[in-house]
Formats: C-alpha cells, structure tokens, sequence
C-alpha cells in the first residue's frame, strides 16, 4: 500500500497533464490530439531528465573539435587519401 502512495507522488504536474491527455475517451485521435499529447509527453521528460544544454554542447564541442582540426589540416594537406580517412573517423 505504502508503493502506492509514493508512486502516486512522483507523478508529477507534467506528468498528470500526460495521462489525463492519454485518458480521453476517443475512438480516434485527431493530428492536434496526438501533437498536445506529444507536447505533454517532452514536457514530462524535460521534467523527469533535466539536461543540462549548455554542458552538453561543451561535451559535444570537446569531442568534435579535435577530429574536425584534423579534418581541417587534411583539406589544407590536399591529400584526398588522408581526408577520406579524416572523415570516415568522423
């Protein structure tokens, strides 16, 4: 009983929004139905997995910006070989 009650807890304002949306009586869904509960539904994530942008462009940028300089210096080197192979590791 006690599972219950925190389970019901959790669910947040986000996520009521969702199951209320999901819990309409309708045979079928019309395209604005499924885009408000899609709507709902990333609203739901967002607040269940906040992510921080900014650090994961930085993670993303520190990750990129070496194979990329590498690229670079490819192209500068004319050398089709070695920016085939430059891009492939890409």
């Amino acid at each position: 009983m006690k599972f219950k009650k925190v389970k019901k807890m959790l669910i947040l304002r986000k996520g009521k929004k969702v199951q209320e949306l999901l819990n309409k009586e309708k045979a079928v869904l019309s395209e604005d139905d499924l885009r408000e509960v899609t709507t709902a539904l990333l609203a739901f994530e967002k607040e269940q997995n906040p992510v921080d942008d900014n650090a994961e462009k930085k993670k993303f940028q520190s990750r990129m910006n070496p194979a990329l300089d590498m690229l670079e210096k490819a192209i500068q080197s004319k050398d089709v070989e070695l920016m085939k192979k430059r891009i492939s590791e890409i």
